[in-house]
């Protein structure tokens, strides 16, 4: 039997571990651009169009970020404002 590696694998999907930063990251898309994020509770992630992995990193990315470019309408929302970055993440880069 082939042992399996520790590390997770390049290919492997993105796993939420939690969807509280999601759910918050997706709140401030809708109250920043509604007429952009605030789309049908069907659509994606918490009805965003977004994808719930890139709705809970959203506060790391910017506008270059790979993760962001199957996104047009978030590339260009990310080149006018970011989002904010969480109270803990603050506090340490202080």
């Amino acid at each position: 039997m082939a042992k399996q590696s520790a590390e997770p694998s390049a290919h492997a999907p993105h796993r939420i571990r939690c969807f509280t930063r999601a759910l918050k990251n997706a709140r401030f898309l809708q109250q920043a651009a509604p007429a952009t994020f605030a789309k049908s509770t069907r659509d994606h992630a918490f009805g965003t169009g977004l994808p719930a992995v890139v709705l809970q990193r959203l506060h790391l990315f910017t506008h270059e970020s790979p993760e962001v470019q199957p996104h047009p309408e978030l590339v260009e929302f990310l080149k006018k404002q970011t989002v904010p970055k969480p109270k803990r993440m603050e506090r340490r880069q202080a």
